[in-house]
């Protein structure tokens, strides 16, 4: 065999590897799914006060993150030193529910639509989740997950977690709007100015603030939520000129700043976690 013949064959050989290397990435990328917490709704009132086992989703895009596994699931926060932890899964169902306290497929889907705007028509599995051998591992134990193909949702406790599928980066809660996205007349009016959209940013971290410190659940029911959605509709987006969204800001930052500066002095700026 010739030299050239066998730079052939090694060659022919390093293509084929490569090729099921890539074969097998992207059937692992496939065997694993990863969904980002976005919301956190109370099921059923207890008599002690409960705290839920996972922290709120004030700002989806430092929250926690599941991912699914072929035989287990794994939870981590952003910015975790650790690689979290998993629980395996001690059983899968197809999709039923007739947990306690919501009872039937029809008061979930109440729930859900009044709690986070969607519906369970697409539920498909239900896993229940065996022991946890950690302690940051809590929320998954014995836990039941109910999965879609763009959701899931976690019943742990009172609490019921609801994860989205990570199929693009969940916007930073704590900045200001997205300029190159800009549609409304007000939208486009605070992105012409640069005191407008620093103040925007002060707005929308001052809202997770907020959350942080009243919230009891982060939902579309959510208090905290309701009223900060009111003053943007019936507020801000009343102005027609950059004077009349000048003063309605400079008003909503020193009102939350009334609400956390106990909390968070140093409020508008941004603190120090």
């Amino acid at each position: 065999m010739t030299p050239a013949t066998n730079f052939a064959k090694m060659k022919r050989n390093l293509l084929t590897m490569l090729v099921v290397l890539g074969l097998l990435h992207s059937l692992n990328a496939i065997a694993e799914k990863s969904y980002r917490l976005t919301g956190v709704a109370k099921v059923y009132k207890t008599a002690a006060l409960e705290e839920p086992n996972l922290e709120l989703p004030v700002n989806p895009a430092l929250s926690a993150v599941i991912t699914m596994r072929d035989d287990s699931f794994s939870l981590n926060y952003d910015g975790a030193s650790s690689e979290g932890c998993a629980v395996h899964i001690n059983k899968r169902y197809p999709f039923s529910f007739n947990s306690a306290p919501l009872g039937t497929y029809e008061k979930l889907n109440k729930f859900l639509q009044a709690k986070f705007h969607v519906g369970p028509d697409d539920w498909s599995t239900m896993y229940l989740l065996g022991d946890a051998a950690s302690s940051s591992c809590t929320s998954l134990q014995f836990a039941k997950i109910y999965d879609a193909e763009s959701k899931l949702f976690l019943l742990n406790g009172p609490y019921l977690y609801m994860f989205e599928r990570e199929l693009r980066p969940f916007k930073d809660a704590n900045k200001s709007l997205d300029c190159l996205k800009a549609r409304t007349s007000v939208e486009n009016l605070i992105c012409r100015d640069p005191r407008l959209v620093k103040m925007d940013g002060s707005v929308n971290y001052g809202f997770v603030l907020m959350q942080t410190r009243y919230s009891k659940e982060t939902s579309y029911e959510d208090p905290v939520r309701i009223e900060q959605m009111k003053w943007i509709s019936q507020v801000r987006n009343r102005c027609t000129t950059t004077d009349c969204l000048l003063k309605e800001y400079t008003s909503r930052i020193k009102y939350i700043q009334t609400k956390v500066s106990s909390t968070y002095p140093s409020y508008p700026e941004e603190e120090e976690f």
